[in-house]
């Protein structure tokens, strides 16, 4: 609410200061509002500017209103507009955007809610609000331009026929429960059920504690927050409420403090099946304390002294004076007291009121509590009557410093949860009164001044505003009297003088004085009939008649009597010929002697001008350099007028020629004809010096082509572009160039084609151009320290090494090797040359290097292998029994370095003999690769005897012969193993 109130106070006083017209506001309809949709219109009117954007916020009560939906009210408009809702629905964000700016007075959106009903819910603009135009200057902002943003309030609709929701009332003891009947009533007057509802009821905690409710509906859902209970039901069952039906009973502790409101809060409401809400009154109800015979506990006033404030030494000390406040009770007589709670709070802790301590009275055995602020006594089963008089002494330090301004005070007061029970546990009806402390000053009186003033006008009496000095603590009441009878300020005083008695009084004393109020009357009488100026046309006779009618044409009035009327008017002025004038004074004068006067001229004249006859007309010469002298003045001289009443004189107001470019210039002149009486008649004319030759160049720029330098041949386009001269019959010659920038065909080369603008002092013009232009004709060339040859390599061992590299990836380092005056350089692959050479193969790569305007030269880059060795297999044998058993081994296969089977093979060749028996035999066979690698395989025989001798085919052993001369010697045919005989 206080947010609330400022802007108000803000908006009002921006709109009374005229800071702003422009307006953005919101208009709900329609007024006032039956549940369910609403539309709210954002408008806006008076802004001058065009906008580009618009951002607004706007606060709604989510327990009321939910956003459905939105539209641009206006199809001109364009752009992109949004709408969103807020975390938890509590705000509604707008935003507009229209990159070319569009004017905004219009219906700018419509907003649509659902809305509750049941209670009036205000709409503000809040936050980041703000219209901008294409420049993202702000137009108007929420902050500080509040004038602006205007909201709305969407009023409930509560018709006579509307159903109504209404909370009872009860009166209790504190410390008993009570019972407040929450009812429902009306709806199926206007032919609708009620389904589903929702009451949110607030009450304050520190007077009610909640307790439960009673539900007589079947499904009632109840809920309690901290200050708030809830009752729902979302049925499916509408109910009919045609009489009144109680939905519930709340119960309540209640504590005391006196009336303890309890009101129905937004968001509370009553739906049909179809969950529409309807029109619904919302009567809120109270519990309060029950008026019955009982006791009575007061709480002390005290009038203090106040604290001393001690300047010396510095800094200054407030000395606190210690109060003594007691609790006194009465009254109890009939009413034995079991259990008391006392809860008294005191302000101003810490800064003017200290507690100290307490000291117990007609009753002893208190429990006490302490926290800032409350002080809580407590005694159980008293079992017996309260006594009359003190029962607590209460000591506090006191440091109010008295001011005479201020009386310092600070309440002593009960607080809810003061209760006193009889032995039964019943509650005793307590009669609370509270206390305070507070300083105290007799009261005085001064006297204003005796006052005279002046009749209000057209009154005999006058308003007048007055005002004592009145001092003391508390603050005095104050009494005016006039002939007794009691008045206030302003007063309406007669004319005359009054005497006026005050008199003031406070808890400390009384006081008066007196002063008196002149009213006078000082108000002049009133002309009601002014005479006003009065001309004449001249009738050569003086106008008599005119004048007597004149003067006598006036009249006033004045409010406190008759008034006489005369003029001061003796004679005409004379002026030229029958003309003149006289300024006259009418003076009023009422019964006391105040005089107003007026006054008005009557004037006799001649109006009639004198005319031209010969009237000059405009001319225009061709600048001669020399002023044109000759023709300005005779064109000065050709004019004539005459008048009927008198000799004319013609004058011109010619000077000089106006400071035009070169010698040329204008003049318009006014020729003026006057009469006696010095009416006048003017014509006018202008003479003008023209120059209308343009100049020519002297020195005419021709096209021009150098060398690319790389930085934009300053020196030489800055030569070239000032090599141009021209001159002007007339003046003056200025040179310009529309040069601005090259147009680069490739690298820092490129051109221009440039026009001069020769302009005289008359602004006029003459152009040539011409051409400058760039030209790259050199090829790049090495960098300083740099060779084609520093990027030759061994690329690996094997042919497919060379064969598989792609020459394209080293073209990037062959265009490193090379810089242009002109721009950036490029390499490219163009020829690759290998030789064939299927063993150690040599690549030559041939790149063009071209600078950005195609200037180019080559670059070779050789790649080459290097062989490696390859690797043999283990020399290899076997163990045969002979050297007849010698047999061509099985060779293995032999792969160089790069995988190739080795087909260049020698041998077998013996190393040393053959053995006649045992032995070794070793063969050679020799493996050479395409590079010239080579190694040998060897094999080696091993010949062991393993078997001995043995026969070979049939031995005879014996033979019949016939005689011993046939006898011959046997033949054996013994061979080693494998030998034939």
């Amino acid at each position: 609410m206080n947010k609330k109130i400022l802007l108000l106070i803000v908006a009002f006083i921006m709109a009374i200061s005229g800071v702003t017209a422009q307006k953005v506001m919101l208009s709900a309809s329609p007024d006032p509002a039956a549940p369910g949709a609403v539309d709210v219109t954002v408008s806006m009117s008076d802004f001058t500017e065009d906008a580009a954007a618009v951002t607004l916020f706007i606060d709604i009560d989510a327990n009321l209103l939910t956003l459905t939906g939105y539209q641009a009210l206006d199809g001109a408009i364009g752009g992109t507009l949004l709408v969103n809702s807020g975390p938890n629905d509590e705000y509604v964000v707008i935003s507009w955007t229209k990159h070319t700016g569009n004017d905004i007075n219009m219906d700018f959106v419509g907003l649509t809610f659902s809305y509750k009903g049941g209670f009036d819910t205000e709409l503000n603009f809040i936050g980041y609000c703000e219209i901008v135009d294409v420049n993202a200057n702000i137009i108007a902002s929420l902050n500080p331009d509040i004038g602006t943003f205007q909201g709305t309030t969407i009023h409930a609709e509560n018709s006579p026929m509307a159903g109504i929701v209404k909370l009872g009332f009860d009166e209790v003891i504190a410390g008993e429960i009570a019972e407040v009947e929450l009812s429902i009533q009306g709806f199926t007057d206007l032919g609708k059920d009620a389904a589903g509802v929702e009451f949110r009821i607030g009450f304050n905690p520190e007077q009610l504690l909640f307790m439960n409710a009673i539900d007589n509906i079947l499904g009632l859902m109840v809920s309690v927050d901290e200050g708030m209970v809830t009752l729902s039901k979302n049925g499916l069952n509408p109910d009919n409420f045609a009489s009144e039906t109680v939905v519930a009973k709340l119960r309540f502790t209640y504590l005391g403090g006196g009336k303890a409101d309890l009101e129905f809060l937004p968001g509370s409401f009553v739906a049909n099946f179809m969950t529409e809400y309807l029109i619904t009154g919302f009567e809120d109800g109270y519990i309060d304390k029950k008026p019955a015979p009982g006791g009575k506990l007061v709480i002390e006033k005290v009038i203090s002294p106040g604290a001393t404030l001690m300047e010396t030494p510095p800094p200054p000390v407030v000395i606190p004076t210690i109060e003594h406040v007691t609790v006194t009770a009465s009254d109890f007589d009939d009413f034995p007291v079991g259990d008391m709670t006392l809860r008294i709070a005191y302000e101003g802790h810490p800064d003017m009121l200290q507690y100290l301590y307490y000291a117990p009275g007609t009753i002893t055995g208190w429990s006490f509590s302490y926290e800032p602020g409350l002080l809580t006594f407590t005694k159980v089963d008293n079992s017996g009557f309260v006594p009359e008089g003190v029962i607590i002494n209460l000591y506090f330090n006191y440091f109010f410093v008295p001011d005479g301004v201020n009386t310092g005070q600070v309440d002593i007061t009960f607080r809810p949860g003061t209760l006193l029970q009889e032995p039964m546990l019943d509650f005793i009806p307590v009669d609370l009164e509270d206390g305070f402390i507070t300083t105290c000053q007799p009261a005085t009186v001064i006297c204003p001044d005796d006052i005279i003033v002046q009749n209000d006008p057209g009154q005999c009496g006058a308003e007048v505003e007055f005002a004592a000095t009145v001092n003391g603590m508390p603050e005095p009441e104050v009494i005016y009297q006039l002939n007794g009878n009691p008045i206030t300020s302003p007063y309406v005083f007669d004319v005359g003088t009054h005497t006026v008695v005050v008199m003031v009084e406070n808890f400390c004393g009384t006081d008066s004085c007196s002063f008196t109020v002149t009213v006078e009357d000082k108000e002049k009488p009133e002309f009601v009939t002014i005479p006003e100026d009065f001309t004449v046309e001249c009738d050569g006779s003086g106008n008599t008649s005119d004048l007597n009618d004149w003067l006598a044409n006036v009249a006033a009035t004045d409010n406190c009597g008759t008034v006489t009327i005369t003029h001061n008017f003796t004679e005409l002025s004379d002026e030229c010929g029958a003309t003149g004038s006289a300024l006259v004074i009418w003076t009023a004068t009422d019964a006391y002697g105040n005089t107003t006067t007026t006054s008005a001229t009557f004037t006799i004249e001649d109006t009639a001008a004198p005319e031209f006859t010969t009237i000059p007309e405009d001319l225009t010469v061709e600048c001669d350099g020399l002023g044109n002298a000759d023709e300005l003045n005779a064109w000065l001289a050709d004019v004539a007028a005459d008048d009927v009443c008198g000799t004319v004189s013609i004058t011109h107001d010619f000077t000089e020629l106006s400071d035009g470019c070169g010698a040329t210039g204008s003049a318009f002149v006014i020729w003026t004809a006057t009469d006696a009486c010095g009416n006048t008649t003017t014509t006018s004319a202008t003479f003008t010096i023209e120059d209308t030759t343009a100049p020519e160049f002297t020195t005419i720029p021709e096209d021009l082509t150098v060398e690319c330098d790389g930085e934009g041949n300053e020196a030489a386009l800055n030569s070239w572009l000032a090599n141009v001269e021209a001159t002007d019959v007339c003046g003056t010659v200025t040179i310009t160039n529309d040069f601005t920038v090259f147009n680069n065909t490739c690298g820092a080369a490129g051109s221009v084609t440039v026009t001069w603008t020769a302009k005289d002092a008359c602004g006029n013009t003459t152009t040539t151009f011409a051409t400058f232009t760039i030209e790259d004709t050199e090829a790049p060339t090495l960098k300083p320290g740099k060779t084609c040859a520093s990027l030759n390599q061994i690329i690996g061992t094997c042919p497919a090494d060379l064969l598989g590299f792609d020459a394209n990836s080293i073209a990037t380092d062959v265009a490193d090797l090379y810089q242009d005056v002109c721009g950036a350089v490029s390499a490219t692959l163009i020829y690759t040359d290998i030789t064939d050479d299927d063993c150690t193969p040599v690549a030559t790569y041939t790149f063009k290097i071209e600078d950005e305007c195609g200037n180019f030269v080559t670059c070779d880059v050789t790649y080459t292998i290097e062989r490696q060795d390859f690797v043999m297999p283990e020399d290899d044998g076997s163990t045969i029994e002979c050297a007849d058993d010698l047999f061509e081994p099985v060779l293995p296969e032999v792969y160089d370095y790069c995988g190739v089977l080795i087909e260049d093979i020698t041998g077998p060749e013996l190393i040393g003999e053959i053995p006649e028996c045992e032995g070794t035999v070793t063969i050679v066979y020799t493996y050479t690769d395409c590079a010239g690698f080579s190694h040998d395989w060897k094999y080696t025989f091993t010949i062991e005897r393993s078997t001995p001798p043995h026969q070979v085919g049939t031995v005879t052993n014996s033979a019949t012969i016939a005689c011993a001369a046939e006898a011959i010697a046997p033949h054996l045919n013994i061979k080693n193993y494998s030998e034939s005989f």
